[in-house]
């Protein structure tokens, strides 16, 4: 696997918080927590056919072109999390009371039945970005190899743009992970795309501008790129980052520690570009994907605790970001039941959240359930 560098450990440290601070967790590591009261659910999309996309996973979530009107893509399969990926579409115009059908916005770049033991390159739900009030839907995509662990190696990153009266645009590479801003060469027989520099240079600026859009997968680029989200920590790998400005003003990175049962790890910065040094902090990891939101003034996490199992979907409340009360921390959702179709990579719970506040002031999470089921729920933050 390659292995990207921690450019920003070897640069100027930023952030009042950067050598000495932590985040606090005052609840129990596993196990759950108080059931949140008034939580609304709706299940986007459930799989119902053997061998028909019933793996569906890591999605993400946008409030854009108007009030009420939800994006959602994700990641699916027919059956394996360690196969040939394409990304689906939903879209919901009444704040997710309803979704619409499912689109096809990223086909499959390799064999969909390709042997588990074969290097398969793979698309990934990034999530959005909005440029100049356009709409882009964004795939990172990588080779692995399942016999190497962990051999996720990036090929580039594409981009989609999704249009306000329900059509897309063409994919288009603005990423390639060698530097060279040309588009990285298809599996053969499949699909090639042109590259746009110029679209790449506005979702860079937006980026750096607006921290808090820091992509969950942004791998397809090179080792030296700021925003590259998987660096070396000691002997393990952090990613899958999420970025909140908190209320004092710095910027909180929170990343996922690959190490198995272990905790989150934090960076702190004054602008969200460089990044001071390495926090472990007492947030419990099962280890997920874990996401922070700023609303108003208080700072929301949701995410997986320490259970061997992504059972729960916890969400804690801080007014400051870093110390997190065992009064301020809730189940937001449950499910402990088995997988309901067969496949590799499939685990029980509730997992891998993207969150917004939306227009109306309702808070609203989606995730998989089981990596089968797309889940989207609303709700308000106890007082």
């Amino acid at each position: 696997m390659i292995l990207q560098t921690l450019i920003s450990q070897n640069n100027y440290k930023e952030g009042l918080y950067a050598a000495n601070s932590s985040i606090t967790w005052g609840a129990a590591n596993t196990g759950d927590y108080p059931t949140l009261a008034g939580v609304v659910k709706t299940d986007v999309f459930t799989p119902t056919t053997s061998l028909i996309d019933t793996y569906n996973h890591q999605p993400a979530l946008i409030e854009h072109y108007g009030a009420g009107v939800l994006h959602t893509i994700w990641q699916s399969h027919k059956q394996n999390e360690q196969s040939s990926l394409r990304i689906f579409y939903s879209k919901s115009t009444d704040y997710g009371a309803t979704w619409s059908s499912r689109v096809e916005i990223f086909e499959h770049q390799d064999d969909v039945d390709k042997a588990l033991n074969l290097p398969v390159r793979q698309c990934l739900a990034s999530g959005f970005i909005v440029v100049e009030n356009e709409l882009y839907a964004i795939s990172d995509v990588n080779d692995i190899d399942d016999t190497i662990v962990d051999s996720r190696i990036g090929v580039g990153v594409l981009a989609r743009k999704v249009n306000s009266n329900g059509t897309f645009g063409t994919v288009e590479w603005f990423e390639n992970f060698d530097g060279s801003l040309t588009a990285p060469s298809p599996i053969p027989t499949y699909p090639a795309y042109s590259f746009n520099n110029v679209l790449r240079d506005k979702i860079k600026t937006e980026i750096n501008s607006n921290p808090e859009k820091t992509l969950t997968w942004y791998q397809g680029v090179p080792i030296t790129d700021t925003y590259n989200t998987e660096v070396i920590y000691g002997s393990d790998l952090l990613y899958e980052p999420s970025v909140c400005q908190l209320p004092n003003g710095q910027w909180l990175k929170l990343w996922r520690w690959q190490k198995s049962n272990s905790f989150k790890v934090a960076q702190f910065s004054t602008y969200g570009v460089s990044w001071g040094d390495i926090n472990v902090t007492e947030v419990p990891d099962n280890p997920s994907k874990t996401t922070l939101l700023r609303s108003d003034d208080k700072v929301l996490m949701i995410g997986n605790n320490g259970n061997t199992s992504r059972f729960a979907l916890y969400l804690a409340v801080s007014i400051n970001g870093l110390d997190y009360n065992v009064n301020d921390i809730y189940n937001l959702d449950r499910d402990s039941n088995i997988v309901s179709f067969s496949g590799v990579g499939k685990s029980q719970g509730c997992q891998y959240p993207s969150l917004i506040k939306m227009s109306n002031g309702k808070h609203a999470c989606i995730y998989s359930v089981k990596k089968e089921n797309i889940r989207f729920s609303t709700f308000d933050i106890p007082e």
